[in-house]
C-alpha cells in the first residue's frame, strides 16, 4: 500500500468528517463546523471539548445537589458506609484479669540473666500495670494504669479511676513490676 499524499489525506478527512457530521440528525451545520475545525489543507483537525461552553458553575452545583440527594459523593448529607468502632470500656476492674495474665507472661519471659534492653524491645505490654515516672507533661507524672492498647507512639491505659488516658512514649519514662523487679 502506497502512502497517501498530503492533499488526498486532507480530502479523505474532509469527506469522512462530512459523512459523520451530516449523519447525525441533531447536527444540521456539519460542513460549516468541519470548515471551522480544519486549520489548513494539510488536514490538521482542531479538537475541542464539546461541553466546555455549556458547563457553568450553577450546572456544577445542580449536579452536586442531585448526587447528594441520591447519596452519592462526599457531601455532608451522605451516610457513612464505614463501620464505627465502639470505644473500649474504661472499667478498671474489667482489665484486672488481663493484668494477671500479663504477670504470668512476664514470669515466663523474665530470667535473672536476661538482657533488659532486648527484653523491653520484644515485650507485649497489653495488660501491664504501668507507672509514669517522668514525662514532658507534668500532669502525667504519677499516673498508674493497665495498658489496654500499645501503639507505635503511645500507651492507652485505664486508670483505677476508670479513665482512659493516652500517654505518649516519647518524652516519658515508665516503670512496671516484673517478677519482683522494677523494670523502667
Amino acid at each position: 500500500a502506497a502512502p497517501l499524499a498530503l492533499g488526498s489525506a486532507a480530502a479523505e478527512l474532509d469527506s469522512l468528517l462530512a459523512d459523520l457530521m451530516t449523519s447525525n440528525s441533531s447536527n444540521q451545520q456539519g460542513s460549516s463546523q468541519i470548515a471551522g475545525r480544519l486549520q489548513d489543507k494539510a488536514g490538521v483537525l482542531l479538537l475541542d471539548n464539546p461541553t466546555s461552553g455549556k458547563f457553568t458553575l450553577e450546572a456544577a452545583r445542580d449536579i452536586a445537589r442531585e448526587r447528594r440527594a441520591e447519596g452519592i459523593g462526599g457531601g455532608r448529607g451522605q451516610r457513612s458506609t464505614q463501620s464505627t468502632i465502639e470505644p473500649a470500656p474504661t472499667n478498671y476492674e474489667l482489665y484486672l484479669p488481663l493484668h494477671e495474665h500479663w504477670k504470668s507472661y512476664m514470669n515466663q519471659r523474665v530470667t535473672s540473666e536476661s538482657d533488659q534492653t532486648a527484653l523491653l524491645q520484644s515485650l507485649d505490654f497489653h495488660g501491664a500495670l504501668l507507672d509514669v515516672v517522668r514525662s514532658k507533661d507534668p500532669a502525667l507524672v504519677g499516673l498508674r494504669g493497665i495498658v489496654i492498647m500499645d501503639t507505635l507512639k503511645a500507651f492507652h491505659v485505664v486508670t483505677s479511676q476508670n479513665r482512659l488516658r493516652v500517654i505518649p512514649k516519647c518524652g516519658s519514662e515508665f516503670e512496671m513490676n516484673a517478677k519482683e523487679r522494677i523494670v523502667s
